[in-house]
């Protein structure tokens, strides 16, 4: 079972070996990795092509136009050819099971469309593990929606392993120029995913301090405005249910008390 992990490079020269090493290190092997170079305009764009030089498995895609993290992430699917695809940031970084506890939850649920690990935050133990642990292993769901994956999976797009056909066959990219991508992301495929296995074993490490990423970055009011597309968005989705549409209302009123008059 091949692992394709999409691995989106911008302006992370300080990051980008660990992140890589993290990669490389895993103690699963049958790995497709794929660095996109999002035309960083620091050493990032020579360091993939140094890595791909060290290792086969490597590919890198030099995007021509810088387009964002979802556009990078659409550049790394489109190349993709494994069975599942894995998104990770370049700031962030694995540990050495974690695909491995991943791929074995895939291989004890033949076909499964999501695998969901935990995720340990920089100076934290866990903000998703009373969440996670407490779901079964394995959830299926032959309704309209898979509202489980609301309830046991964090919002994020990375450190899920996710069947590459239910992305391509139902053509599921990410929305382009839009922050909160990976709410949106979630939106699009939560109607699609039938069954989803949970992994307690810690599999993603996310880094805090890294202040030039692009949620640092961006303006709150820019987030919260985009969160009003998103809102949009679901109550547009006929089959959302009224818990789903609740949900976005909550992001919604999160960003808003994070906004000032001032930024608005």
């Amino acid at each position: 079972m091949t692992v394709s992990i999409i691995i989106p490079v911008y302006n992370v020269e300080r990051y980008l070996d660990e992140c890589i090493q993290s990669v490389l290190s895993q103690n699963y092997r049958d790995l497709e990795i794929i660095l996109v170079d999002d035309v960083s305009p620091d050493g990032c764009p020579k360091m993939c092509d140094d890595y791909a030089l060290k290792d086969p498995r490597i590919k890198v895609v030099h995007r021509e136009k810088n387009g964002g993290l979802s556009a990078a992430r659409n550049s790394g699917l489109m190349v993709a050819v494994g069975e599942y695809v894995y998104f990770l940031d370049s700031d962030d970084k694995l540990f050495p099971d974690s695909i491995a506890a991943l791929v074995a939850l895939a291989e004890k649920y033949p076909g499964v469309d999501l695998v969901q690990g935990n995720i340990e935050i920089q100076g934290k133990h866990s903000h998703y593990s009373n969440v996670i642990c407490k779901q079964p292993e394995y959830i299926t769901y032959d309704g309209g929606t898979c509202t489980p994956i609301f309830r046991s999976c964090p919002v994020t797009a990375w450190n899920k392993m996710i069947r590459r056909s239910l992305l391509v066959d139902n053509n599921i990219i990410f929305v382009e120029g839009l922050l909160h991508e990976d709410e949106m992301f979630r939106w699009d495929i939560h109607k699609l995913v039938k069954t989803v296995a949970i992994s307690n074993t810690f599999t993603y490490w996310y880094r805090t301090d890294n202040q030039s990423s692009i949620m640092a970055a961006t303006k709150r009011a820019k987030l919260m405005n985009h969160s009003v597309t998103i809102l949009e968005h679901a109550v547009a989705d006929g089959v959302a249910s009224k818990e789903e549409i609740f949900w976005a209302i909550n992001l919604l009123a999160h960003n808003r008390e994070q906004v000032s008059a001032k930024e608005i």
